[in-house]
């Protein structure tokens, strides 16, 4: 999983109707905690796939005093050059450290994502969220092997809703083309956060499962 800072920001649209798109579009990434909250699914459990540092782990779990359990899915493993062994074991350390302090609430999942849904039933999770491969092939993988794992009313989300080359990354993403094809198969509504997130990063993505 990239860092947020090292993400390309996307442009920003000008003129009364980015100000309309942006009254319409859902809160910034890091206000996913707020948005479970109002939609009622604070309090029962979670996962996130891609933790790498547990920062944003840590943030949801102090956020909702109520969530019973966080499932912190990550490999942290070496999946490009850009990343070691050294890094991966050195990430998955500080992770455990971030979430800590909250104990029996959370539970790392050090293990492929796809690996890792096999374990969880299905309908047990009132929310997903997905960050971890951001090529297309992959990030498809993972909406096809969790949705099922998702609770009627619950809430599907991910981080880097963008298509195309990232240098940063070294790779194409094709993150919203997955989520865009999932959600037209299914005739789903994707909602995305504003362009102008406060991090920086490409704008999250959410779905809410309202039938099987």
């Amino acid at each position: 999983m990239l860092g947020r800072a090292a993400r390309a920001a996307p442009r920003r649209r000008r003129g009364r109707a980015a100000r309309r798109a942006r009254a319409d579009a859902a809160p910034a990434g890091y206000d996913l905690p707020r948005l479970l909250a109002d939609l009622g699914l604070g309090g029962g459990r979670g996962a996130e796939l891609g933790v790498w540092r547990g920062k944003f782990s840590a943030h949801l779990l102090a956020s909702l005093p109520d969530l019973a359990e966080l499932l912190l899915v990550d490999a942290w493993d070496v999946v490009d050059v850009y990343q070691s062994r050294a890094d991966q074991d050195a990430a998955l350390a500080e992770a455990s450290r971030a979430v800590a302090p909250f104990g029996r609430r959370a539970r790392v999942l050090r293990n492929w994502t796809a690996d890792a849904a096999a374990l969880v039933a299905d309908g047990s999770l009132d929310f997903v969220y997905v960050d971890a491969s951001h090529d297309y092939r992959n990030a498809r993988a993972d909406l096809m092997d969790w949705w099922p794992k998702l609770r009627v009313g619950g809430l599907f989300a991910g981080n880097d809703y963008a298509s195309g080359y990232v240098p940063a990354a070294g790779y194409t993403f094709g993150v919203k083309d997955a989520v865009d094809e999932f959600a037209a198969v299914r005739d789903l509504r994707v909602h995305a956060t504003r362009e102008d997130d406060p991090d920086g990063a490409a704008p999250d993505w959410f779905i809410l499962k309202c039938g099987a």
